[in-house]
């Protein structure tokens, strides 16, 4: 099974948002600077970057000020949108290399 595959997987997708909701905070990344809405969570807020799981399990990232998203691109799987959104955030190298990493360092636990 490819990394696509199985980050598209429900529960995998969850998982990693935990795992990058840590590595955020890791990173000194403030929980108000953004927002991560799976299908069937609230997108609201204003002034941070969001990324949106639409119906079609296709996800989009978008910077939303005064209601008004800027800057949106989309991504056909939770994978890419993953690693986009913490480059974008962290500027450090794709979330799918600490995520391999945390795994390895939580083997056996």
């Amino acid at each position: 099974m490819s990394q696509v595959e199985a980050m598209n997987s429900r529960d995998e997708v969850l998982q990693s948002i935990s795992i990058m909701k840590y590595a955020l905070n890791r990173a000194g990344i403030s929980s108000r600077d953004y927002l991560i809405a799976p299908v069937g969570m609230p997108a609201d807020g204003d002034d941070q970057l969001r990324l949106v799981e639409l119906a079609d399990e296709s996800w989009i990232c978008f910077y939303s000020e005064r209601g008004v998203r800027k800057r949106l691109n989309t991504f056909q799987n939770a994978f890419d949108a993953l690693d986009f959104f913490y480059w974008k955030l962290t500027r450090a190298p794709k979330f799918s290399s600490y995520r391999a990493e945390w795994e390895r360092s939580t083997a056996g636990c």
